[in-house]
């Protein structure tokens, strides 16, 4: 009897626990349609403040058009006369679509900057890129709503009637103003980004669906210019891919620098399908060894000599302790390539003209790094697409997402702008590499290819990632995964080092919209709703409790955890730690029971030295929704609430490093759970410098 009125009690403690779990998501969640009206709600009042301060001058500064894409072609085609419409030009594939300050916005921008002749705004569907060259030459992303200056547009119609005598057919309506708005922007060298939204494309949103993948936009709102017809359409201009003789006594040699060491297995797969699988034939192959066993060492010699003479790699054997960076630049400095090509040993080659690809867009001019989409083998799961820079540091986007599909307007399906590529594949010029220095040795193990790229853009070069082709990459087989609490701490230390040299990048990107999502390790392109720190973060206080009070019956490794960012105030807002206030976020989840019923706390324990009692610390806390861990943990029960999202004042805790965990205590029963990850806060420390 007893046992039956527990179990009745506990099923309405569950129910209970239930509830209370919907409630607490529902206060949380954002949908997206309410998100982008208090977007537009914010955009509009700013136009307003500066239509107001500007006055009448607001109107007069530059007077505008607006024109659909038929009228624009019919104009153009029929030779009319321009002096009946305004200085500046609106085209947009649909007026009636145009937010209602749109005209006003144009106006705003273009007098602000007064040397900008052509600009593109976001839309609600596609918050984009700033100016992106390499994206332009994919696909029409300027979109549906392009602002263009009379004067550029007349002498781009001119040029591009030149461009279409030579053309074997008549240009269709959407060729012909592709290749104008080309044509524009070979005039006026770049183009402006207007990062309001000024086109609405009517389809409402939740969230996810209609924004992270292709498949589920409209197809009156699809991109387009990827198609075949367009590929005579792209050419001969200013930023076009650069034509790769066919060849090889007409090509430019290119140096392939492996670092390698104790992977014989790996290395030859890699030098094998290099030479297989690569239809560019005129290439240089330099191993680094940094300290392989005489074993692997003799392994590494007789694949060497096994190779046909032409073939044969360079074996540079040079023990040291493992710096990526000193054995890049070891080989870049035997190197007589004019370009240069850093691969791991773990990279498998897919298809034959990757590097012919990737060097149509290294031989541009003012392009620094170029990377290739990489795969994990035997899944066809994105490994890289591109580094993205979000507030919590250099991202993989698209990580683990199947490449089936087709994500944010063809983003794993073209050559794109990015911040950084990553070092398991990049192609420089030489020349561009010796200007900055090449990698920079005092980051030995990560981001080091952050920071080549960073210098690249900030020497004034773009990057690029072409993912229009791509190479299988066996991440982590030769060096193993930064999972312990020694290879965290180098990691945070690392990154720390890089901010603190590059403060100008910390948490920007000129290539990822300040509107999606930056404060989570979130894998696709989804708007800031789906988790804004200031939004979700509470202050929380940390409560002692006896290094005892721990049952080890207790730990259990069904407790799952992950961190994303420990550190102080400062470290969040500037990327450079010394000041304010403690921030932790992360989150946990629990495989086989229900996730709901649990109150969480954060454990922190202070690492002490050999003898010393180790000091515990409880912080209770309210679990933060995440939408991204709800559709990505489909097996696990009620996961949603995973998220930690607190801030610590500084005085509530003694210097120290403590290593960071969580407690999981059933509200429906005793049972209590807990584990502790190799992530740690460090409490009274400052950044080191490069």
């Amino acid at each position: 009897m007893t046992e039956y009125l527990k179990r009745i009690l506990q099923a309405v403690l569950v129910q209970r626990r239930h509830r209370l779990y919907e409630e607490r998501i529902a206060e949380q969640a954002v949908p997206y349609d309410v998100w982008l009206k208090r977007v537009l709600e914010q955009e509009k009042a700013e136009i307003l403040t500066w239509k107001e301060k500007m006055g009448e001058n607001a109107q007069e500064q530059v007077s505008v058009s607006v024109l659909s894409r038929e009228a624009f072609s019919e104009h153009i085609s029929s030779g009319k006369s321009w002096e009946r419409l305004g200085g500046l030009w609106i085209i947009t594939s649909d007026p009636g679509a145009l937010v209602q300050e749109a005209v006003c916005e144009v106006r705003r921008y273009f007098t602000e900057h007064p040397d900008c002749s052509i600009a593109y705004g976001d839309e609600d569907r596609y918050l984009k890129p700033g100016w992106s060259p390499e994206l332009l030459q994919s696909f029409f992303y300027f979109g549906n709503i392009v602002a263009v200056r009379k004067a550029l547009v007349e002498k781009a119609v001119l040029k591009s009637r030149e461009r279409q005598q030579g053309f074997s057919r008549e240009y269709t309506m959407a060729e012909e103003f592709y290749d104008i708005m080309l044509c524009c922007v070979d005039e006026a060298k770049e183009a402006g980004h207007i990062e309001k939204i000024l086109f609405l494309s009517g389809e409402g949103s939740g969230g996810r669906k209609g924004f992270w993948k292709d498949s589920d936009i409209p197809e009156s709102f699809r991109d387009w210019g990827r198609e075949s017809a367009f590929d005579a359409v792209k050419k001969g201009h200013r930023y076009s891919d650069v034509r790769i003789p066919e060849k090889k006594e007409e090509q430019e040699l290119v140096s392939v620098i492996i670092p390698s060491k104790d992977s014989p297995a790996l290395l030859s797969k890699c030098i094998h399908s290099l030479w297989e699988r690569t239809d560019y034939g005129r290439i240089e192959i330099i191993v680094i060894d940094n300290g392989s066993n005489d074993k692997n060492r003799e392994r590494i010699l007789r694949i060497r000599d096994q190779l046909r003479e032409e073939y044969r790699f360079r074996y540079l054997y040079r023990p040291m302790e493992f710096n990526f960076s000193a054995m890049c630049n070891l080989g870049a400095r035997e190197a007589a390539g004019k370009y240069l090509l850093f691969l791991n040993d773990d990279i498998e080659i897919a298809e034959e003209n990757w590097l012919t690809i990737m060097l149509s867009r290294a031989a541009k001019e003012q392009v620094g790094a170029v990377g290739a989409k990489l795969l994990y083998p035997n899944s066809g799961s994105i490994q890289h697409a591109g580094v993205i820079n979000t507030h919590l540091g250099p991202a993989h986007k698209l990580q683990f997402a199947p490449d089936r599909e087709e994500y944010y307007h063809g983003y794993n399906r073209c050559a794109v702008n990015v911040s950084a590529v990553t070092g398991a594949c990049l192609l420089i010029k030489k020349e561009v590499f010796d200007e900055v220095g090449g990698f920079s040795e005092r980051l030995r193990v990560t981001f080091n290819d952050v920071e080549l790229c960073f210098h690249l853009l900030r020497a004034g070069y773009r990057n690029v990632c072409c993912n229009d082709t791509f190479l299988y990459h066996h991440e982590s087989l030769s060096r193993g995964h930064d999972a312990e609490l020694e290879g965290l701490e180098r990691l945070h230390r690392e990154r720390d080092m890089l901010y603190a040299a590059y403060p100008e990048m910390w948490n920007r990107d000129d290539w990822y919209s300040g509107k999606l999502v930056r404060d989570i390790e979130e894998g696709g392109f989804e708007p800031a709703c789906r988790f804004e720190e200031k939004q979700i973060s509470r202050k929380a206080r940390p409560e002692r409790i006896r290094t005892g009070g721990l049952d080890p019956r207790w730990r259990n490794e069904c407790l799952r955890m992950g961190m994303e960012f420990t550190g102080d105030e400062q470290a969040w807002r500037t990327g450079l730690s010394g000041g304010g206030d403690y921030y932790i976020q992360g989150g946990s989840y629990a495989l086989y029971v229900d996730n709901s019923r649990y109150e969480k706390s954060l454990l922190l324990k202070c690492l002490k030295e050999d003898g010393e009692e180790e000091e515990l610390w409880k912080v209770p806390y309210e679990a933060c929704y995440r939408p991204d861990f709800e559709e990505n943990l489909r097996d696990i029960d009620h996961p949603g609430l995973y998220g930690v999202s607190i801030w610590i004042s500084r005085d509530a805790l003694p210097a120290g490093r403590y290593q960071i965990g969580f407690l999981w205590e059933d509200a429906c029963s005793r049972q209590k759970l807990y584990g502790f990850c190799g992530e740690t806060l460090t409490v009274g420390e400052r950044t080191e410098s490069l």
